[in-house]
């Protein structure tokens, strides 16, 4: 059984967020915003690379949300590691 279309993609997404978290649990990673960020960047990669999931999915939602949250979270990381927030 070969998969195609959405159905590979999905299974693509899904294995490799799994890997990547695992990584980061095996690097004993402890802040969850790092699991969090590392989540949405393989969403991003995954979609942008694979065909089906933007073709058959209306993503552009999720796109913007998952964007606004990555630039805030990114932001606050930066301004406390300048001495800019608590």
């Amino acid at each position: 059984m070969v998969l195609k279309g959405i159905y590979r993609d999905i299974l693509v997404y899904t294995a490799t967020t799994v890997l990547a978290l695992v990584v980061l649990i095996l690097l004993g990673e402890e802040r969850p915003d790092v699991y969090m960020l590392v989540t949405i960047l393989v969403y991003f990669t995954a979609t942008g690379l694979l065909p089906s999931a933007r073709r058959e999915a209306r993503l552009w939602v999720a796109d913007i949300v998952l964007l606004l949250v990555f630039t805030a979270t990114v932001a606050y990381r930066v301004a406390t590691a300048i001495g800019l927030h608590g």
